[in-house]
């Protein structure tokens, strides 16, 4: 099921200059470093074929697998159109194509005229490597490597085992089924049934990679296609490729001074991996395969007609071993450094002189070949490549295998396999909400608003408690009575003190100083002008002058104002007190609000103490959010694909600040989180297709 709305080529710059910018922010890391190959690759072909001196750089970036490279950033209109036809909206995975490959974009008006093929790894780069750590510093390496084996493989497979395998096309996609020859390797490692554990896993690898090619379009189908099955060795083709290349081995023979290594082509097992990249014969190995195992998918595909084999692999595994750089400058035929004349014993190694001789083969004539390559970024973290690298620093890394080999170990959500999707989506779960250190800013502003708050309510309480007390006093204690004259009354002031006095006319003044209606029950019109606080002043300041008994003023002066008071006092304060109440209330809440405030910091600090993935839980930089690793292997999903540009935008702003920015990113992550959830889901553990989630699903900008 092809999406109505299919990328355009902007749409697909605009992407990858917003994946260039995220990835900036570590520029020497290793992703860093494969995102730039394509270009000094370029270069160095360039000056190569111009006989001219090349870098130490673009010696590095070479891939020695490809035959010469276009990154994303150099593809034409026309390329991407012809490209977009085969990949449809997983053309975003594709980071460089070979020269091959872009010949036969604008040789062939048929996109179903190619076949395209992946692979994985039984056992990942991360694997060897700690394989390699346990067996240089761990004195039972002998029992510990192969348990080690056994409980990655009972996980199989791994999130980046199934992204790293291919990028998902239009029609049929073939995985190579490489039990053969790592379940030799395994044996080596020393693990028991170790054929039967490495089908296991390359079973498991398919499903996930069959499920990940239907997430990206239902009507496509996956094929497994195992390397016993091409008889590269019963048909001689391993051997054919080994003479081809003898004059390559005879010459690096002499030019380094080694002694005939008499190598035994059937013996590098190698070969066969590589023979799937860029083999004389690897066209017509696969066609007959299909043909003879899938004659009907074979007929409903034209493959009879197929002219070239494309392989789409990590720009990684485009190349030797990373461990193997200082074969690109023999392979380059540059002048030797005094370095690689100090590692020419490696030369000695039969493996290493054939495949050096191979890849000179390659650099000659893969021009000629039926054959290209894809290169993609797989999953990646802090500019680590999760494949090669653990997302733990390599301190900590070697740590946890040398010390703590435990179940915590393998099933940590920070490497998504079969057994821990729950608690890897629980883990993506905290990304949900800011990390413990944004929230502590957000939680230190929180309080101070609710400080002033409370401060604000407890004035408020304040000034009404004196009103009520005030006027409750002037209700009970302000009593007229009739003299002997009778224009003279009476004020019983009970003994109030004189500072009380003084409150009484300070509340006074302050509550009806404006009071319209006071000024009506005074006989006072608009256009008369009376100085309200004077007068009250002036009535208190009578009483004042005699607090010990009884003090007679002027009731025709005073007793319109006494009265009005006396009238007023009880509505004041029971209005007063509603309103105390409702303040309180508010200050309770508001106390509450700062106790719950102090529980999340609380929580928040032993939370940072007691679990190690809270320091993976960054939200900025993006390079840093483990969120956006997963995003970034569903691209091809357009609402995925919007929400990761709006993040680089937010990221990118120079307006806002890293509170508002990482605000509005977990805003994002709230609304894409749904998909992200049910695609990994369906792409690790199968069940129902998450159609809402794939085609239905609009998201759209805050």
């Amino acid at each position: 099921m092809k999406q109505n709305e299919s990328i355009t080529f902007g749409q697909f710059l605009k992407l990858q200059k917003a994946a260039a910018s995220i990835y900036s922010h570590q520029p020497k890391s290793r992703v860093s470093f494969d995102i730039s190959r394509a270009d000094h690759m370029r270069k160095c072909h360039q000056l190569m074929r111009n006989h001219a001196p090349i870098s130490a750089d673009q010696q590095s970036s070479y891939l020695a697998y490809a035959v010469n490279v276009k990154g994303w950033n150099k593809l034409t209109r026309r390329e991407f159109d012809r490209l977009r036809e085969l990949y449809g909206e997983a053309v975003v995975k594709i980071m460089l194509i070979d020269i091959n490959f872009t010949k036969w974009l604008h040789t062939n008006s048929d996109m179903r005229n190619i076949i395209t093929t992946g692979g994985a790894c039984a056992l990942e780069s991360i694997d060897t490597r700690a394989l390699a750590i346990l067996k240089q510093r761990n004195q039972n390496a002998a029992t510990i490597i192969p348990q080690y084996i056994k409980e990655i493989t009972l996980r199989a497979p791994t999130w980046t085992q199934v992204t790293g395998a291919l990028i998902p096309r239009y029609g049929l996609n073939i995985m190579y089924d490489e039990t053969f020859p790592w379940y030799l390797r395994m044996e080596d490692y020393g693990l028991q049934d170790a054929e039967s554990v490495t089908q296991r896993v390359y079973d498991g690898i398919f499903n996930a990679v069959r499920r990940y090619v239907r997430l990206f379009d239902p009507n496509s189908k996956t094929i497994s296609l195992p390397f016993t099955e091409l008889n590269l060795q019963s048909k001689g083709l391993i051997q054919k490729w080994s003479t081809i290349v003898e004059p390559y081995l005879r010459a690096l023979e002499k030019k380094y001074g080694l002694e005939n290594g008499n190598h035994h082509s059937d013996d590098q097992l190698k070969a066969w991996v590589m023979y799937t990249y860029f083999g004389p014969e690897i066209l017509s190995c696969v066609k007959n395969y299909i043909e003879e195992k899938y004659p009907a998918l074979y007929k409903e595909f034209n493959l009879n007609k197929a002219t070239i084999h494309i392989r789409g692999k990590q720009i990684d595994h485009l190349d030797t071993e990373r461990s193997n750089a200082w074969m690109h400058p023999i392979i380059l035929k540059q002048k030797d450094s005094k370095q690689l004349l100090d590692r020419k014993k490696l030369l000695l190694t039969p493996f290493h002189c054939q495949e050096v001789a191979q890849l000179q083969w390659l650099f000659d004539h893969g021009h000629t070949l039926q054959s290209g390559l894809a290169g993609f970024l797989d999953s990646n973290f802090q500019g680590r490549l999760l494949h090669e690298e653990s997302a733990y620093p390599r301190s900590i890394f070697k740590k946890k295998l040398l010390e703590n080999l435990t179940n915590e170990y393998y099933d940590s959500p920070l490497r998504l396999h079969s057994h821990n999707v729950e608690e890897t989506i629980q883990f993506l779960g905290r990304f949900k909400q800011l990390s413990s250190i944004s929230i502590s800013k957000n939680i230190l502003l929180e309080f101070q608003n609710i400080k002033r708050r409370v401060e604000n309510i407890n004035r408020k309480i304040s000034v009404l408690e004196d009103f009520i007390s005030v006027f409750i006093l002037i209700e009970k204690c302000f009593c007229i009575e009739s003299g002997n004259n009778s224009y003279i009354w009476m004020i019983k002031s009970l003994s109030i003190s004189s500072k009380i006095l003084t409150k009484m006319k300070k509340i006074c003044i302050k509550r009806f100083r404006n009071d319209a209606y006071l000024k009506r029950k005074l006989g006072i019109s608009d256009t008369q002008s009376i100085d309200v606080e004077a007068y009250i002043k002036d009535f208190f300041d009578t009483l004042q002058k005699d607090t010990k008994g009884k003090t007679t003023i002027n009731v025709s002066k005073y007793i319109m104002f006494i009265k009005f008071v006396q009238e007023q006092s009880p509505l004041i304060v029971r209005q007063s007190q509603q309103r105390v109440s409702k303040l309180i209330t508010e200050k309770n809440n508001a106390d509450k609000a700062a106790q719950e405030l102090m529980t999340t910091v609380s929580d928040n600090i032993v939370y940072s103490n007691i679990d190690e993935l809270a320091s993976y839980t960054n939200i900025l930089p993006l390079n840093d959010n483990y969120f956006i690793t997963y995003m970034q292997q569903l691209l091809f999903i357009k609402s995925v694909r919007d929400a990761y540009i709006d993040m680089e935008k937010i990221e990118s702003s120079k307006k806002m600040s890293k509170n508002e920015k990482e605000e509005r990113i977990v805003e994002i992550i709230q609304k894409i989180f749904p998909v992200i959830e049910n695609c990994i889901r369906f792409i690790m553990l199968g069940g129902d297709y998450p159609w809402d989630s794939r085609f239905k699903y609009q998201y759209s900008s805050s």
